[in-house]
């Protein structure tokens, strides 16, 4: 192949032209890429007034003369002259190659380009981020850098006087060893504001610092130490990219004692010209030069080999295999008889991809006096006795952080501890993230180089997969690369790894930073778009979605997003629902915007997160001109998380005043006529006055619905859209159970779940009151059932809070008090974000099981708190029980003014526990109380509610079994046999022992009733006292259990202080 900038010819499959470095292409075409080079402008000084001062030719000799040896400097620092100037040149370093500190490389041939010059010259330097490309479409057969650093480069040099470097901030702090002098900001050509270059004044011969790295120094010293003394030794080297492995070689290098000599080889990788590279080598190590191969006395083939390996010889003819055999021998024996004369430290780099013949020459054993240190990412060498391995990891976070404070004294502890943490303990990241002053990671010079070992296929493929993202699929950078991308290479060099699901990712920090620093715009672009299809080939619409819009089509990714947040939720997958209707809100412009908003909302509404789907349907209302349907739509979801948050201001506002606004807006809409339903719970505002109109948007109408009386609202519910019908059915089945029409209610909630069951929130209602409804009907074991699992965390905690608590309640009916216990303590635990209904749904049946648990101190503390965060009537005719138990008169006086505030009540269920405490306290207070229980029987089955009703009847029971024994057992045969059936086995129990002591009192042997399991602790110590009565003795318990019942422990202990001989059961014969 030709190179098209020499003419040189170079051997098909050459990337670089090894005469002149230029980048080879088939058919001589450029590539265009991003390079980080650091740029040296050169020009002549006060050159016009030479030029006036002396003639054409002279001017031009003279001019000629400075240039070239300028030039000179550039090539043996390793740069490139881009192009020619009058009176100067612009050189870069970097392309199209870089080598491990490009910038101080600049500097240096800057340097010797200003002392060498024969007229006065100047440079300036300056680094950053370039386009390589052609201009002109080529014609010109070359290649042109492009970018601010060129541009800057070229102001520092004109603003320079005579005889001196300025480089730029970014430059200096690539090259920690340059000294430098701070100048005070110029004004450059170009540049709004001032900039404050930098004088070079030269490099420290200072040897490189090693933190953190103390035992392999020592290991290191060692080896060398038995080379001096006459041993051969490989020692492998070998760790990850950017650990630091150079560095600590060039530390050996530049630290060797006198009378050892030492050469770092450059990188005999496969792909770099090995013949050149050997010369260099050869040249570094012999002082004399290669004329000093003479003085060595090698065997006549040996040398001739030799002469071939560095290129100063033809091919001698020899089969490939010979040819590496004596290769290996040649350089084996030049390495030996150096040695002999001198130590000699030899350090090859890059053995990770080394030519293989280069790779076999390190697998013979060391020549004496010979230390071969071989630079890897892997151990690729067999053990043996001269051979020692030493893997280097990352520095510890206390090491970065001191090698973060040496680069960078100006950071305090913090910034320093952030900077280290982000490093992963690797000195090539620490130094990206110290590089520039605002902290900011600057990756592309210091992983440039390690690139630029990689065949350029190998390079796209790392490129391809930065641009993907942070994991990537194997298969996809092959599709979009080409399947010769040899990924098990990147994966073996250490470039990329698999992670356990065979997905990509880049193994070092910040590697995949500074390659996207290297790939154009359009290039990204490019393989977004071919990302995406491959994705939604494969059916994973969500990253195809996420890499259209990387690619810049907003459009199509909000349409993919959407599609997205369908399919997910039709597969129950509702945190990637919710995640794709977000993304689509989020791309959505326009009116798009707004009805993409409603669908977010409307999706967090029916996972329960009613406060964010509040804040979401309440932007579309801020646009000036949104259409009337939509306006609706945005009220309906509004009103539908408000009622659900309990938020009853809110719900008030929207249903005069919206519904106001639609009378203005539409005059086919007319006001309605009827008032908001009553009652507990979500969807129940209280004392307000409302209308309905006779055409609403139909979400609007079923909003509305929720806070109707229950024939106003079935009559709106008239005619919705099939999709909407679920919803109605369940507001349908609240106002049946509301009205007490509980088989109504039970058909619309199993029609729900068995037909319409796609909403979590809407499923969780359905079986809460399907739940309910059977729970009143006295089919506790049904309801149980019926409530099915756990809500889980598709809804938020406050759920799994409430359904703890329904499930303990149905538990605590069974006697289940150890489990409704632990329930409800972990009830308390997920409350967080809950409505106040919820809370005061929960709260009640906590204060019940504190009351039957025997635990009325407690009960009262938690009422009255709880009483505070969340009122209602039901919670405080709860805590009214608890009062009404406990005795004192505190505690008198606080029951009747919760009675006496909770007397305008009007619901039945409210009215029987008010009842109830009436009855208990006439009891305890003036031994009566049976009007007070059978007003509490009556309106607790009226309401249908089985747990007041079963308590009312036991209170008349208890009541009646010393003045009307036969009335009480009538009460306690009905009891037993309706709680058997039912299956509430607490009230069970406590029928058996009523009945047992009303038997005992006439005299009779109540053993067989006392034949159960006891469930709570009253029921547990009133048969305790029975069977101690039965016995004729006293039984040893302690009487300070009986306190946490209050005044039933009272009856309790006067039960146990009677004299033993009146309660023991008469024998028949006697009778």
């Amino acid at each position: 192949m030709i190179c098209p900038r020499c003419g040189h010819s170079s051997a098909d499959g050459e990337e670089i032209c090894v005469r002149c470095g230029n980048t080879l292409l088939p058919g001589g075409t450029f590539v265009q890429e991003r390079r980080w080079v650091s740029a040296v402008f050169f020009d002549l000084s006060r050159f016009t007034e030479y030029a006036l001062a002396h003639p054409l030719e002279d001017t031009w000799e003279a001019a000629n003369t400075a240039l070239q040896t300028a030039a000179s400097h550039v090539r043996v620092y390793g740069g490139h002259i881009d192009k020619f100037f009058g009176d100067g040149f612009l050189a870069v370093f970097g392309v199209p190659r870089s080598q491990e500190s490009d910038a101080r490389a600049a500097l240096e041939a800057a340097r010797a380009m200003v002392a060498s010059s024969t007229l006065p010259g100047r440079a300036g330097v300056a680094s950053g981020l370039v386009l390589r490309t052609p201009l002109g479409g080529g014609l010109a057969g070359d290649q042109t850098v492009l970018g601010p650093a060129i541009n800057l480069s070229q102001r520092l040099s004109q603003a320079a006087p005579p005889g001196e470097v300025w480089c730029d901030e970014t430059t200096m702090r690539l090259v920690p060893s340059a000294i430098t002098e701070a100048l005070p900001p110029q004004p450059l050509k170009g540049y709004a504001e001032p900039l404050s270059p930098y004088r070079f004044l030269g490099l420290r011969p200072d040897p490189p610092e090693v933190l953190g790295r103390e035992r392999e120094v020592r290991i290191l010293q060692r080896a060398l130490e038995a080379v001096q003394a006459g041993a051969g030794r490989r020692l492998v080297l070998y760790g990850p990219m950017g650990v630091g492995k150079s560095h600590l070689a060039r530390h050996l290098i530049e630290t060797l004692p006198d009378g050892v000599r030492g050469v770092l080889a450059p990188r005999l990788t496969t792909g770099v010209a090995l013949r050149y590279a050997l010369q260099q080598a050869l040249h570094r190590l012999l002082p004399g030069g290669l004329s000093q191969l003479r003085q060595l006395n090698l065997p006549e083939h040996l040398r001739t080999i030799l002469d071939f390996s560095i290129g100063i010889e033809e091919h001698p003819g020899l089969p490939s295999d010979e040819l590496d055999g004596l290769l290996i021998e040649a350089w084996w024996t030049l390495l030996a008889r150096i040695a002999q004369q001198v130590p000699i430290v030899v350090v090859l780099e890059d053995m990770h991809n080394a030519d293989p013949t280069v790779l076999e020459f390190t697998r013979r054993p060391a020549p004496p006096g010979v230390l071969l240190l071989m630079v890897a990412r892997q151990n690729r060498w067999e053990p043996a006795d001269d051979l020692e391995t030493l893997r280097l990891e990352p520095l510890s976070l206390e090491d970065a952080q001191r090698l973060i404070l040496r680069i960078r004294p100006d950071l305090g502890p913090a910034a320093s501890l952030h900077l280290a943490e982000a490093s992963g303990g690797y000195p090539l990241a620490v130094q990206a993230l110290s590089l520039t002053p605002t902290g900011e990671p600057e990756p592309i010079p210091l992983f440039q180089p390690r690139l630029d070992s990689l065949p350029r296929l190998a390079r796209v493929a790392l490129q391809a997969a930065a641009v993907l993202g942070v994991t990537i699929p194997p298969e996809l950078v092959r599709h979009l690369v080409g399947e010769e991308a040899d990924l098990a290479r990147l994966v073996g060099e250490g470039y990329l790894e698999a992670d356990d699901r065979g997905q990509l990712r880049f193994a070092i920090p910040w590697l995949r930073e500074a390659i996207l620093g290297q790939v154009g715009g359009q290039q990204v672009k490019t393989w977004h778009q071919q990302a995406a299809r491959w994705y939604q080939r494969q059916g994973r619409l969500a990253e195809a979605a996420t890499h259209l819009e990387a690619a810049g089509d907003l459009v199509a990714a909000y349409r993919m997003w959407r599609v997205v947040a369908q399919q997910t939720w039709a597969e129950e997958r509702y945190s990637a629902a919710i995640l794709g209707f977000l993304e689509a809100l989020r791309l959505a412009e326009g009116n798009v915007r707004w009805q993409a908003a409603l669908e977010a909302a409307e999706a967090h509404l029916a996972l329960g997160r009613y406060a964010e789907a509040l804040e979401l349907a309440s932007r579309p209302l801020e646009a000036q001109e949104l259409p009337l349907n939509l306006r609706q739509r945005a009220w309906a979801i509004r009103l539908e998380a408000g009622l659900a948050l309990g938020q009853t201001d809110l719900v008030e506002r929207l249903v005069l005043h919206e519904a106001a606004s639609i009378r203005r807006v539409d005059s086919r809409s007319c006001p309605p006529e009827a008032s908001l339903g009553d009652g507990d719970g979500p969807g129940s505002p209280e004392g307000h006055e409302t209308s309905v109109p006779h055409q609403l948007e139909p979400r609007w109408a079923l909003a509305l619905a929720r806070t109707l009386p229950l024939e106003q609202a079935l009559a709106l519910l008239e005619g919705l859209p099939p999709h909407l019908e679920g919803a109605a059915r369940l507001i349908r089945a609240r106002g049946w159970l509301r009205s007490g029409q509980l088989k109504l209610a039970q058909a619309q909630c199993e029609d729900y779940l068995r037909e319409f069951a796609n909403s979590p929130a809407e499923t969780f209602e359905a079986r809460q009151i399907l739940s309910e409804v059977l729970w009143r009907q006295f089919r506790l074991e049904e309801a149980l059932r019926a409530l099915g699992p756990p809500p889980g965390e598709v809804l938020p905690s406050w759920f799994s809070s409430l359904y703890n608590s329904n499930l303990a309640d149905l538990q605590l009916d069974r006697g289940q008090l150890e489990e409704a216990g632990a329930l409800l303590e972990e009830s308390l635990l997920l409350l967080e974000g809950a409505p106040p209904w919820a809370i005061e749904r929960i709260s009640r049946v906590r204060l019940r099981y504190l009351i039957e648990s025997g635990q009325l101190e407690d009960a009262l503390y938690f009422g009255e708190s709880a009483v505070a965060r969340a009122p209602s009537p039901s919670l405080l005719a709860t805590l009214a029980l608890a009062y009404a138990l406990a005795p004192g008169q505190h505690n008198h006086q606080m029951l009747q003014r919760m009675l006496k505030g909770l007397e305008g009540q009007q619901q039945p269920e409210v009215q029987a526990a008010c009842a109830l405490a009436r009855g208990i306290h006439s009891w305890y207070w003036e031994r009566g109380g049976a009007d007070h229980l059978r007003r509490a029987a009556q309106l607790a089955r009226q309401a249908h509610n089985p747990r007041l009703f079963f308590y009312a009847l036991l209170g008349l029971g208890y009541l009646h079994h010393t003045r009307n024994p036969k009335k009480a057992l009538t009460i306690t045969r009905y009891l037993l046999r309706k709680t058997a059936v039912a299956g509430f086995v607490v009230y069970h129990g406590y029928a058996r022992l009523l009945q047992a002591q009303i038997l005992l009192t006439r005299g009779q042997d109540p053993t067989d009733l006392l034949t159960f399991e006891a469930k709570t602790p009253l029921a547990e110590l009133w048969v305790v006292l029975m069977r101690g009565a039965l016995k004729g003795e006293k039984p040893r318990i302690n009487t300070v259990g009986f306190r946490g019942y209050g005044v039933l422990g009272v009856l309790a202990r006067y039960f146990f202080q009677r004299p033993t001989g009146l309660l023991k059961p008469r024998s028949r014969q006697l009778e």
